[in-house]
């Protein structure tokens, strides 16, 4: 058991394959972005607030893509 974990499984583990989780500040409203095989990531309903000005019908399309993901 001690092989496998200690020398096995870390001989797998792709460091750069991992997620990497960081926070940003975008316009005074800080974001978590997930970067993962080169893209980076953020949860919808944390980009909502920065579309203030953006076009209402976009708006409420991204409100119903969140909604239909919970």
């Amino acid at each position: 058991m001690h092989w496998i974990s200690h020398r096995l499984l870390p001989y797998f583990d792709d460091r750069r394959s991992q997620p990497r989780r960081h926070r940003v500040v975008v316009e005074e409203k800080p974001l978590t972005v997930l970067n993962w095989q080169d893209e980076c990531w953020l949860r919808l309903g944390d980009t909502l607030p920065l579309l203030d000005g953006a076009d209402q019908a976009l708006l409420n399309a991204l409100a119903e893509l969140r909604s239909r993901c919970h």
